[in-house]
């Protein structure tokens, strides 16, 4: 993972209020390709059912 990568998704973490490992756990399973798209989405599907215990 490069560095910038491992910037992105930290600043995503916080952005959302989430721990990073959630963040990168997604991330790897989603893949690379979904960094700006699938993964911001999940987590935003996941706000909206309030699956953090109540982000």
């Amino acid at each position: 993972m490069t560095q910038e990568r491992e910037n992105y998704l930290i600043e995503v973490a916080n952005d959302f209020g989430v721990d990073e490992y959630i963040v990168f756990s997604l991330a790897e399973v989603l893949g690379e390709d979904e960094d700006y798209d699938g993964l911001i989405m999940t987590l935003e599907d996941l706000s909206e059912v309030e699956f953090w215990g109540g982000m």
